[in-house]
């Protein structure tokens, strides 16, 4: 099955922070905000507004960079603001405040030094208990475009949002001056609850919105957190509006991808993961969306896509064509269809972009992503520690948490086993002693939406600062499943490591940002434990190797020998081992004496993964030893041995 689902949000920082969901409320109000007026900001000198009397292709129409405020230091007219909570748009030079945001989240703009205008919804609900969704807009002055009806809007942002998955952010135009406002569009890309991108540039196609009137035109920045989104909490900073003029010929690559998946549209079998296993390795839909930014038709606009495989030969190469997409159109169906071989290494896709006439602008024509084929593990994180995931109380009390990824299974396969990377949390003394408790747990996701626990690993436990990973590393720790799992083909499975408090130096690490809906954590000690959306990637991998747990200082004459499990054994446990080449294999249990009390020949076996199942309910309680006897090499462990 292809689930789709809606998670719910959680106000969670990734950074250390604790998670924590706000109740909200909504009642007239008026209010002040202390220490956040406009009269006690320093205000910058104005800049002259940039002007061209030959106007062509890019040429700026207004500017703005707010060094004036509300004021203005565009030429035209000051800015206004409306709604209920309209004077929470306010000038500023710090950035955002409260108890979930500090000014390290101010937008980096290119002007950001002379000031910016941001709607501080968190510092504005600061220490609340019932919270209110705030509803405000930011407006413009009115704008005669007459002369250059094909224009686009350009403006530089930072926000975040909580605690709702719609956003609240949205860019309203007017035709009549402010009177009215009649078009409506989504200021976020790509963003979801909760997840601070960082700043970037949005471009806004105007065309066809102003062509029935673009004599009084006004767009306004709409926070509208009570009627669409009940968003309470965190900020939103915008800087360096401009109107431009539009190239005549100019298309762009909207998202380019190897994997087609879209939050809350496609499931995660369309999801661009980072390393498949040759098991589940499946037909991928590559191309991009193309949206037509120029001013004409483009005609004859062709996505082609061009894979590389390890040795950079290329093994792919085909287009997908449309015979014309008019100005502001769009066409989402640009797209080819590739199923990579099994080959193990790293694959590279090439996207490019043409049409028949020259693009004005061809930086958003071309792109480049890659993955990797393994013979057995499947990851969807970057490879390298950028960042980490903990849940704390208001104490900064380490507390019981899950955080892990959503796996899609294309084909039936046996999982082994899994890889987890741990790493320190930030601000605490490298000599502390250590001692945290995790284990592996894996959920299958229900026709329901239910996650439903169906596999686990047995307990570890980080003792050394050199089992975690820091910046820019990724140290594994490779944990076995106790009894494996067969995963069924068309379902969704999250792989998570539980963490159980108490070790608050030792964290999660992430890796790249996820994708709505597809990396979660969860707050077992709530009454009702619910799972929250992750804006970063755990280190979280799953494993379809049967040597997992089978590390490189087990290994001897390229045989391997891994640790039993579960360890201490009860009634039984199982004995993993491989083997780089044939070799004629025995296991042997033997006590601390050294006497051989049992020997399980395997006869001769080919290079492989292998495991072994060892009955030990016959046994006093202690402590054994096993070995793996292969050829003239013999490997040797230590296992416990529990009565019933």
């Amino acid at each position: 099955m292809i689930l789709r689902y809606t998670a719910p949000a959680a106000l969670l920082l990734a950074t250390g922070l604790h998670a924590q969901r706000i109740g909200t409320s909504r009642a007239p109000i008026t209010f002040e905000v202390p220490g956040r007026t406009q009269s006690n900001l320093p205000i910058a000198p104005a800049a002259p507004v940039v002007s061209d009397d030959a106007r062509g292709p890019g040429d700026v129409v207004f500017s703005e960079d707010f060094a004036n405020g509300l004021d203005g230091n565009n030429g035209i007219g000051s800015w206004g603001v409306s709604g209920p909570d309209g004077a929470i748009w306010l000038f500023d030079t710090d950035g955002p405040n409260g108890d979930f945001s500090s000014t390290g989240e101010r937008i980096q703009s290119a002007t950001v030094n002379n000031g910016f205008m941001i709607f501080d919804s968190n510092f504005s609900n600061n220490g609340c208990t019932s919270c209110t969704s705030w509803d405000g807009s930011l407006v413009s002055p009115v704008l005669d475009l007459t002369a250059t009806p094909y224009v686009h809007l350009r403006y530089t942002q930072r926000l975040r949002w909580c605690c709702n998955n719609d956003a609240p952010h949205f860019i309203d135009i007017s035709l009549d001056g402010g009177n009215t406002w009649t078009v409506r569009i989504p200021a976020t890309e790509n963003q979801w609850t909760n997840n601070d991108p960082g700043t970037y540039t949005r471009y806004i196609n105007l065309h066809n919105i102003i062509s029935g009137n673009p004599e009084t035109v006004a767009f306004r920045f709409a926070h509208d957190g009570a009627t669409v989104a009940s968003s309470t909490h965190y900020h939103w900073q915008i800087d360096d509006v401009q109107i431009v003029e539009s190239a005549e010929n100019d298309v762009e690559l909207l998202r380019p991808r190897f994997a087609s998946f879209l939050p809350d549209v496609s499931g995660t079998d369309e999801l661009e993961f980072t390393i498949y296993p040759a098991s589940q390795v499946r037909e991928l839909s590559m191309g991009s969306p193309v949206q037509n930014e120029g001013s004409t038709t483009a005609t004859n606009v062709m996505v082609n896509v061009e894979v590389l495989d390890p040795s950079n030969t290329s093994i792919f190469n085909e287009g997908a064509t449309a015979a014309s997409i008019p100005p502001n159109g769009t066409d989402s169906t640009l797209r080819v269809f590739f199923t990579p071989p099994t080959t193990p290494g790293e694959y590279t896709v090439e996207i490019d972009l043409t049409m028949d006439a020259e693009d004005d602008i061809p930086g958003d024509n071309s792109a480049t992503r890659s993955f990797e084929i393994d013979p057995f593990i499947y990851a969807y994180d970057n490879g390298a520690r950028d960042n980490f995931v903990r849940n704390v109380d208001d104490q900064n009390n380490a507390l019981d948490f899950c955080a892990g990824n959503l796996f899609w299974i294309e084909n039936e396969a046996t999982a082994y086993g899994m890889q987890v990377a741990l790493a320190r949390a930030a601000g605490q003394n490298p000599g502390t002693d250590l001692n945290a408790i995790f284990d592996g747990v894996v959920f299958e996701v229900a026709e329901d939406g239910a996650f439903v626990e169906v596999g686990n690993t047995d307990i570890f436990e980080v003792t050394a600062l050199n089992q975690l990973s820091s910046n820019g590393q990724a140290k594994w720790f490779n944990l076995p499943f106790l009894t494996p799992l067969e995963m069924q083909a068309g379902f969704e499975y999250v792989v998570a490591v539980r963490g159980y408090g108490g070790g608050e130096e030792v964290v999660v690490a992430t890796s790249g940002r996820a994708e709505s809906i597809t990396s979660l954590l969860q707050r077992p000690y709530e009454e009702e434990p619910n799972w929250y959306i992750l804006a970063t990637r755990p280190m979280v991998r799953l494993s379809f190797d049967p040597s997992t747990g089978i590390a490189d200082s087990d290994r001897q004459n390229g045989f391997g020998l891994g640790q039993n499990f579960p360890n201490p054994a009860t009634a039984t446990t199982t004995i993993p081992y491989d083997l780089s080449r044939t070799a004629d294999v025995v296991i042997e249990l033997h006590d601390l004496s050294g006497k051989v009390i049992s020997r399980l020949g395997q006869g001769k076996r080919a290079p492989g993964a292998y495991r072994v199942e060892l009955n030990t309910a016959g046994l006093n309680a202690g402590v054994y030893f096993y070995s793996l006897v292969a050829g003239d090499t013999r490997i040797t462990k230590r296992l416990m041995v529990l009565t019933h």
